[in-house]
């Protein structure tokens, strides 16, 4: 019963397949900026990683504004969302070297952190991504 329900469910996502955007989804940009004014850390670390997943299944879809709205989020107050904000990026690749500058900060920023998501790991993904070697980090103090 269960292979058969599969195979159900498979043959209906074929004929009835998503849109790469949904008509009434709102821009990157409109989400990014909705992402920066939430109050709740884990609603903004959330809700950037469900952007961050839509931006890699189409990063052909995104615009410069888009593109300057994920560079802004470089800034934002949640190391997890700078994080989400640098993967973005690097999904949208060699398109997105105008946060080239924005990027290279973010790797200063947090480069001793002990989180494997953190920005500097995110911007070093972005930058690799765009075909810029990160700069060197400093050595970090033992803990």
């Amino acid at each position: 019963m269960g292979n058969a329900l599969a195979l159900v469910s498979a043959m209906a996502a074929i004929s009835n397949p998503t849109p790469a955007w949904p008509r009434e989804a709102t821009t990157i940009a409109q989400e990014a900026h909705s992402i920066a004014q939430k109050r709740s850390a884990r609603g903004r670390q959330t809700d950037m990683e469900r952007l961050a997943t839509r931006i890699h299944d189409h990063p052909e879809q995104a615009q410069e504004a888009d593109i300057q709205a994920l560079t802004e989020l470089l800034t934002a107050r949640d190391d997890l969302v700078r994080y989400w904000a640098a993967i973005s990026l690097s999904f949208i690749g060699p398109r997105a070297r105008s946060a080239l500058p924005a990027l290279r900060q973010a790797f200063e920023e947090k480069h001793c952190a002990r989180e494997s998501k953190n920005s500097t790991s995110g911007a070093a993904v972005a930058l690799r991504n765009m075909g810029e070697p990160p700069p060197s980090a400093p050595a970090c103090p033992l803990p």
